[in-house]
This record gives C-alpha cells, sequence and structure tokens, in this order.
C-alpha cells in the first residue's frame, strides 16, 4: 500500500485561519444589517363581557424606517376560537397611518373568510416603486384590523398561520416572531361579584365593630 505523507499542521492550519477570516470579515462587511421582523395580534380590549365588540389589529415591526427593507407584499392567516368569538367584518391597511403598503400608489389586497375552519385570510400587494416603497414606509404599521363579537364565555385564543412577506423587490423577508394572544370572555352578570365582595367586607367590618363595643360597655 502506498502511503503519502501529510504536511505539518502548524503552517497549514494558521493559512487555512487567516483565510476564513478573512472571508467572515468581507461578508460582514457586504451584508446587510439584520432585521428582526416580527408579526404580532393586539386585541383592544384585551378582555370582553359577552356580546361586546372586539377589535384585533395585525401589526408588522422591525422593518427600516424610511430604508430597506420594506414590507411590498404578505399573505397571512388568522386563527379565532369559534366557540366565544363571531368573525364580522375585516378593514385592511393601518387606521390612523392610512395604506403604507402603498403609500404613493396605493396597493391591491382583499380578504377571506373561512366559517368551518375559523380562519380569516388577508392579503395585499404594493404598486409602488421599491425606491418610493423603502423611502415613505415606517418600521411598525397595522397590515389589516379584523371585527369580532364575543359569543362564549372563556378565554379564546388568536393565533397567526401561514405567513409569507415579501420585500419591496419581492424577496422574501424572513420572520423573527409570530405572536398570538388569548382574550378572555367574561359573563355580564360576572361585573358584579367584586361589588359583593366590598359589601360583605363592610358587614363583616360591621359586625365586629358591633361586638367590641359590646365588650367595652360590659366592661364600663
Amino acid at each position: 500500500m502506498k502511503t503519502h505523507s501529510l504536511p505539518h499542521p502548524g503552517p497549514l492550519r494558521s493559512r487555512l485561519t487567516r483565510l476564513l477570516w478573512a472571508t467572515s470579515v468581507a461578508a460582514c462587511l457586504a451584508e446587510p444589517a439584520a432585521f428582526a421582523v416580527n408579526v404580532s395580534l393586539e386585541p383592544v380590549p384585551t378582555s370582553v363581557t359577552l356580546g361586546q365588540p372586539l377589535s384585533l389589529a395585525v401589526r408588522i415591526s422591525g422593518l427600516g424606517h424610511g430604508v430597506a427593507p420594506s414590507l411590498g407584499a404578505f399573505d397571512l392567516s388568522v386563527d379565532y376560537d369559534a366557540a366565544r368569538f363571531h368573525f364580522d367584518s375585516l378593514l385592511l391597511g393601518d387606521p390612523v397611518l392610512g395604506d403604507l403598503l402603498g403609500p404613493v400608489t396605493g396597493s391591491t389586497g382583499a380578504g377571506t373568510h373561512d366559517p368551518l375552519a375559523a380562519r380569516v385570510n388577508l392579503y395585499a400587494v404594493s404598486l409602488d416603486l421599491p425606491s418610493d416603497l423603502d423611502a415613505a414606509q415606517p418600521d411598525s404599521f397595522i397590515l389589516g384590523t379584523l371585527l369580532f363579537t364575543a359569543t362564549g364565555v372563556g378565554s379564546g385564543m388568536f393565533g397567526l398561520a401561514d405567513v409569507i412577506l415579501a420585500d419591496a423587490d419581492g424577496a422574501d423577508l424572513p420572520i423573527d416572531t409570530l405572536l398570538a394572544v388569548t382574550v378572555a370572555v367574561r359573563d355580564s352578570g360576572t361585573a358584579s361579584v367584586p361589588d359583593q365582595g366590598a359589601t360583605t367586607s363592610g358587614v363583616g367590618f360591621l359586625l365586629g365593630f358591633t361586638w367590641l363595643a359590646s365588650r367595652w360597655a360590659r366592661r364600663v
């Protein structure tokens, strides 16, 4: 069997280390700053009573503020607890800032509702030029708002599913975090419970004071 002599590991390892270090530095200098893009659900109010409306905003954050990356398109679904909430309607865009997917030219989008799956899908695509979208879009805004009515007592979960984001150039936009929320639904009659507790405490205090007064009268 023919054997091959290996070079001494010292110089070779040293050259390899210097090469990897130089490559890593060059990659870091060439790579743009990383952004942690998050999609979250924001309920208003955070707890409701039976029959009360609930507003659920879908917010994106962690984009560039007036710079890339910006959001050029999205497609996502919101799952809800059909035993405790009834879906009423959907409003696309930020209710205060307007259509930030198309701040210059506009955008096109829509939503669909699947009551059997208890899922609402919403999507939109920007019609703006990438340069205009990067310059005009803030780092955080609302994509759409879902309106519900509370129909069952208990804690209902809202979650995000099948989330796809694209930047102004149409490239995939990595997602760092997807945040879900839980909203409690109370019976309208439970609101009187704290008042009853306060009344009971007041009666207990009055009885205790009467008992002390009678003991003091006997001693006198």
